[in-house]
């Protein structure tokens, strides 16, 4: 095995660095969402650092690189239906959403589209510009009401 090929096997950080940044950020979305319960955002953060080893483990053995954010969401699913069917904490959909935020990369990519369309569908007004979370803000009043 050459160096070249050795550099490109390795990861740029280590499995533990990702797993614990991984967990740390699905606590920070936890608290962005308003999980201010202890119990909640241990849950979550659990949930982001075994979902961080085990999409290292599988990209190890696998070159699938769809499987990776598929069994990541599957655990972090799996976590927040246990913490709803035990009843553990008051923000249980939490537990499942907030990890699979960090370890999926289509909600970013959604949230992005989401802000586009929102500035580009928009009637433009003279003194006001669109903010982007306009449409959002939009979609959650309206479903509050129902």
């Amino acid at each position: 095995m050459t160096e070249l090929e050795r550099i490109d096997k390795t990861s740029a950080v280590s499995t533990l660095r990702f797993s614990l940044m991984a967990g740390l950020g699905a606590m920070a979305l936890g608290v962005i969402f308003g999980a201010l319960h202890l119990l909640s955002l241990a849950l979550i953060g659990l949930s982001g650092f075994l979902g961080g080893q085990l999409r290292r483990a599988i990209a190890r053995v696998s070159d699938n690189t769809l499987i990776q954010p598929f069994a990541a969401a599957l655990l972090a699913g799996a976590i927040g239906a246990v913490t709803v069917r035990l009843d553990f904490t008051t923000l249980q959909r939490l537990v499942a959403v907030c990890p699979c935020m960090v370890l999926v990369l289509g909600p970013h990519l959604l949230n992005g589209a989401i802000d586009a369309g929102c500035w580009r569908h928009r009637p433009r007004e003279p003194d006001v510009e669109p903010r982007p979370g306009d449409l959002v803000d939009r979609l959650l009043l309206s479903r509050a009401g129902d």
